[in-house]
């Protein structure tokens, strides 16, 4: 069914028959004019004054309560809905204030229409992208994208991908990604709305060229005796996204099989803890051999001693997995299979300090639910 639109002179009415309408409009009023965190963020950001922090959320209050007022007027007979317009009638009008607004934008920068812009979500941009051939244009252009990719850099994100078992798909949710987080904080993950779906033996990695700037999949079949052939060699094989070549390294030891190799502050590196894979609240330690050449095929070995709170933070029975490390030197540990809430636990090895975040919006997981967790996740809207 479409949404009834209805103006009153330059202005649309806002009402509960066109929310599909002006709901996307008003996400992207709060971005433009930087009022977003208090919708997307629970508890004040760290670093953030009081004052300054309590002042934007009257900003933002302010600002839903003028919505609302025209979204739910006290009279049937003041929404100003006009049942007898054709949808060719209003579709006319919305195009008519769309090239109003494409002469209005003509007139500025372009760098500062750049900028603009550059503060949408990606979401919003792939919308902005149909409105018109200009507006595509301008939201195609190297400089623009080269700004976004920039910007998203600066705010990674979490990402979680959830696969019901015996199925190839997965549906992705994203998260503000923790940084040194209040013991309380309790961060709020959207939906992406994106599913995926895969062969059951194909292995997919997505890598990035920085030099290219391009973006370049390897898909590998999987195949039970070479499997069995690689292992037995005690060898991790690296793929250099640029070449395209393949090399070897050597590892220490058949135990660095069992363990999860990770990113550890540029260097690659193997975590194996008692439970080979995953820490729960009994563990004290986990070792990590960290590669230094990798044409000698040097490893260092590093050991991490668990804080005392460790027992009596992690909640009993859950079996946590690395997820990576962060840029504020943070071990960020996640559950494979969750129960109806999700947590993710960062440890900073240098403060000695843990924390539990738990994670909401995405819902109650069914059974047999497996989740998948990923770092640094960053929006790049040239792939959109």
């Amino acid at each position: 069914m479409e949404a009834t639109v209805t103006f009153e002179g330059d202005m649309f009415k806002l009402t509960t028959d066109n929310f599909s309408y002006w709901k996307p409009m008003m996400e992207d009023h709060f971005y433009c004019k930087d009022l977003h965190e208090p919708i997307i963020i629970k508890d004040k950001p760290e670093g953030k004054d009081d004052k300054a922090w309590e002042i934007l959320n009257r900003k933002a209050v302010a600002v839903i309560r003028l919505m609302k007022k025209q979204a739910f007027p006290s009279t049937m007979t003041s929404w100003g809905l006009n049942v007898s317009e054709s949808p060719q009638t209003i579709r006319r009008r919305r195009s008519s204030r769309l090239s109003a607004i494409d002469e209005l934008l003509r007139k500025l920068p372009i760098d500062l229409i750049i900028e603009i812009f550059s503060r949408l979500p990606s979401k919003s941009i792939a919308r902005c992208r149909c409105v018109s051939k200009w507006w595509a244009s301008v939201l195609l252009r190297p400089d623009f994208t080269e700004l976004f990719f920039t910007k998203s850099l600066a705010r990674p994100q979490l990402l979680f991908a959830r696969q019901k078992e015996g199925e190839n798909e997965a549906i992705f949710f994203s998260s503000p990604q923790p940084n040194n987080p209040h013991h309380d904080s309790s961060p709020i993950v959207t939906a992406i709305r994106h599913k995926r779906k895969w062969e059951p033996d194909m292995r997919t990695f997505l890598g990035y060229d920085p030099v290219e700037k391009q973006h370049k999949v390897l898909a590998m079949i999987r195949q039970d005796d070479r499997v069995a052939e690689h292992q037995a060699s005690n060898m991790v094989a690296c793929f250099d996204v640029r070449s395209e070549k393949y090399n070897f390294v050597k590892l220490m030891g058949r135990e660095m099989l069992d363990a999860t190799l990770i990113n550890f502050q540029g260097k690659l590196a193997s975590v194996r803890t008692p439970m080979r894979y995953c820490l729960s609240e009994t563990c004290t330690s986990f070792e990590m051999w960290i590669l230094e050449d990798p044409e000698k095929h040097e490893w260092s070995k590093r050991i991490f001693n668990l804080p005392p709170m460790w027992k009596d933070i992690v909640v009993a029975g859950e079996k946590l997995y690395f997820v990576g490390v962060t840029a504020t030197n943070e071990f960020v540990f996640s559950v494979d299979f969750p129960s109806d809430i999700v947590h993710v636990y960062c440890y900073n090895f240098v403060k000695e300090a843990i924390t539990r975040v738990e994670i909401q919006g995405m819902g109650m997981f069914k059974r047999c639910s497996k989740l998948f967790t990923f770092l640094n996740h960053v929006e790049d809207v040239k792939v959109i």
